[in-house]
């Protein structure tokens, strides 16, 4: 009995510290449970975005194939996720472009470069063409070895359309502007010009060149100055939609021509 009191003695002796090591050890596995918590949430979170995002996204890898890819990039381009995933990326961007997107998925491979931006086309299922930007980077483990590469695709099909519908509409205006039997030109507020086409140049006989920054009195007659003015400045703040006034002209020469001016303010859509 006393053989067994004193070993009891030293093991309750040894208490406090068999409780801290607990304690530790519990300390331990309790942060490790809130990481690997924190780890799913992050996890879930980023995997509710891949598959909800109503933008295309994709993971690449080192050969540039795709491994995942969610279902907004997958009703963009026209495939099912089984047809995308294992194919490469040039398979569904246009011929012209693949040089240039190969490039910087590969400096972004290589540490080269951190992110990049890109507009580019893909061939879509059906062989039509998108434009999209491309929004990526690479991901990599905590020794700096590469993961994948992650990509945000975003469709600009229709913004491009639109600027190009607005190349199209300036180059009609430009060749209209240029090519017109008749004089055309534009005035900035002080009422100086900015440009004028040919025809007016050879009505009045100066270059291009002359004119350009003249103000409207400098070649206009010295009695139509006040009305022509007036008008103008009528239309530049809005109180008339347009005008259109007979006037006399000076030109070059100092000779006096008369012409017929119809004429109205160009605003953005701001006003």
């Amino acid at each position: 009995a006393l053989d067994y009191l004193v070993k009891s003695e030293a093991v309750l002796g040894d208490t406090p510290r068999i409780a801290e090591r607990a304690l530790r050890e519990w300390s331990h596995i309790t942060e490790r449970k809130r990481a690997d918590e924190a780890l799913r949430e992050s996890e879930e979170r980023f995997r509710r975005v891949f598959e909800e995002s109503p933008v295309g996204i994709n993971l690449v890898d080192e050969g540039i194939r795709y491994i995942k890819v969610n279902n907004a990039l997958c009703r963009m381009l026209g495939y099912t996720e089984e047809e995308l995933v294992g194919g490469t990326v040039a398979r569904v961007t246009h011929p012209e472009d693949v040089e240039a997107s190969a490039k910087v998925l590969h400096e972004v491979l290589s540490g080269e470069i951190p992110a990049f931006q890109l507009e580019k086309r893909y061939i879509t299922k059906d062989q039509g063409i998108i434009w999209a930007t491309v929004t990526g980077g690479a991901v990599r483990d905590k020794t700096g070895k590469h993961v994948y590469n992650v990509g945000v695709v975003e469709n600009i099909t229709e913004r491009k359309q639109a600027e190009e519908r607005l190349r199209e509409s300036e180059e009609r205006f430009r060749r209209v502007f240029e090519e017109s039997p008749v004089g055309i030109c534009l005035v900035d507020e002080g009422f100086r010009y900015i440009e004028v086409n040919t025809a007016f140049c050879r009505m009045l006989g100066y270059t291009d060149e002359e004119l350009s920054g003249a103000t409207i009195a400098d070649v206009t007659h010295p009695e139509d100055v006040d009305p022509t003015e007036g008008v103008l400045q009528q239309t530049l703040s809005g109180e008339i939609p347009g005008f259109r006034m007979e006037k006399r002209f000076i030109t070059k020469d100092q000779g006096i021509i008369w012409a017929t001016v119809t004429g109205g303010a160009v605003r953005d859509r701001t006003g």
